[in-house]
């Protein structure tokens, strides 16, 4: 047998195989060839489609997705764009949105392999803050003008819904500005989901099988006071779950000290059946300490918080990481349920021992760990200037420490390493403006070649 035999693959083998016993070779493919073999033919394209092919191929391990906004402000970027971190390769992969309408942009939120993206006007502003004297900082908070939804399978070329335009809100003229922003996984097989979005004025409710919004009056219970880009949502059992931090405005004291007033956590949930909006209680843990980090995640079904509590300044020195399940009967409304620890270690603490742990084993560990068991958040090294208000320097945008956490291990490991490579995506034009917290705000993504983003019935 010639030494290069093995270069290329045999064509007329190739083409002569039992269809039965392609699809079986295809279907253990990792996915990025995968991807690759779509190109091959219309049969092959086809192919990943069919009920056999998608029965036989093993689901696919969560992504991690870092869009720009959310835990990143770039003006100065062309298109949408976004980084996910693939547990089971230990790789970071970029993701371009240059194809959709539009110039900037965010992934706002994940569910049954479809992101939920939104394009931004231009002309809009974020957050504008203005030292004003040194006795007081302002915030001057300018709503979030959307400007296009999209619904996009990644894993699909060239599947993407743009949204009708949403409604006008009872007494206005234009929609309203979005507190609340979120994707509920109905059946992405067949392209039901339903996009959820909560304004000052009430809630708007897309039907991707009526491709219409529809307008319910009912807000959370604390309305929240700060854009889209403070929340945090999950789709669970057919809900809406979503985290927010209100950030409270800092004072400087008399004797030179800082105090923050205002400061709180919420946790919410929609139920779209019920068209209600309900308040969940926080772990007692959150009552007298600072949140500068507020998650919320699902996990082989278990709901999952974490956050990081601590000190107004100093977090990464005197902060400390908070994991907790809700423990009850599947209702996390359920006067029966609360929140159990399963985790608390010092930010300091948990950086230390995941470095003695070692790069090599900690990769080992996450290629292991099926990634729906993961939990993952990546924190800032270097102390914020101002940590309330994420503002740091031009010189200082940088995403350094990234953490992953086994819930069925309860361990955690480091992925530092991974990190010059995302910080070296950022565009040097982008770095004169930065708007974040002590912690990045990652999507986690489940890759589906079968999610559709157009109902089709059964």
């Amino acid at each position: 047998m010639a030494e290069n035999s093995w270069d290329e693959p045999d064509r007329h083998l190739w083409s002569q195989l039992p269809e039965g016993v392609l699809l079986r070779i295809l279907a253990f493919l990792p996915l990025e060839s995968l991807m690759q073999c779509r190109r091959v033919c219309r049969k092959w394209l086809a192919m990943f489609k069919w009920p056999a092919f998608l029965k036989i191929r093993q689901p696919e391990k969560s992504w991690f997705v870092f869009s720009y906004l959310g835990s990143l402000f770039l003006p100065n970027m062309a298109h949408m764009q976004a980084f996910c971190y693939n547990p089971s390769l230990n790789r970071w992969n970029s993701m371009s949105f240059s194809f959709l309408p539009g110039n900037t942009g965010i992934v706002a939120a994940a569910a049954g392999g479809l992101l939920l993206c939104v394009g931004i006007d231009k002309e809009s502003e974020i957050i504008s803050m203005q030292p004003h004297s040194t006795s007081r900082v302002s915030i001057s908070k300018v709503p979030w003008n959307w400007k296009d939804l999209f619904v996009y399978n990644p894993m699909k070329a060239g599947s993407w819904e743009k949204l009708p335009e949403r409604r006008i809100s009872p007494g206005g003229s234009s929609p309203s500005p979005i507190t609340i922003m979120g994707l509920i996984d109905v059946d992405t097989s067949v392209g039901l989901y339903k996009v959820v979005v909560a304004t000052h004025h009430g809630t708007e409710i897309y039907d991707s099988r009526e491709c219409t919004w529809r307008f319910v009056d009912c807000r959370p219970p604390d309305e929240p006071k700060i854009s889209h880009v403070n929340t945090w949502t999950i789709s669970y059992k057919g809900c809406l779950v979503t985290a927010e931090i209100q950030r409270g405005e800092p004072y400087r004291m008399a004797d030179g000290h800082l105090r923050v007033v205002g400061h709180a956590g919420y946790l919410w949930l929609f139920n779209p059946a019920a068209e209600l909006w309900s308040s969940v209680r926080l772990p007692d843990d959150f009552v007298d300490e600072y949140i500068h980090h507020l998650q919320i995640e699902e996990c082989e079904g278990r709901l999952l918080l974490v956050g990081i509590l601590g000190p107004w300044k100093d977090v990464l020195q005197n902060g400390r990481v908070h994991v907790w399940e809700h423990i009850g009967d599947g209702d996390v409304f359920s006067r029966n349920g609360f929140w159990k620890e399963l985790c608390s270690r010092s930010v300091q603490e948990l950086r230390d021992t995941c470095i003695r742990t070692g790069s090599q084993e900690c990769a080992r560990f996450i290629a292991a760990a099926t990634s729906s068991d993961l939990l993952c958040f990546a924190m800032n090294r270097k102390s914020l200037r101002v940590p309330t208000l994420g503002i740091i320097d031009s010189e200082s945008v940088v995403l350094l420490i990234m953490f992953m956490y086994s819930v069925s291990q309860n361990t955690w490991c480091l992925v530092e390493e991974r990190l010059g490579k995302f910080v070296s995506f950022l565009d040097d034009r982008s770095k004169d403006r930065y708007i974040g917290s002590p912690a990045a705000k990652s999507l986690r993504f489940q890759p589906r070649l079968d999610a559709a983003v157009t109902y089709t019935s059964i």
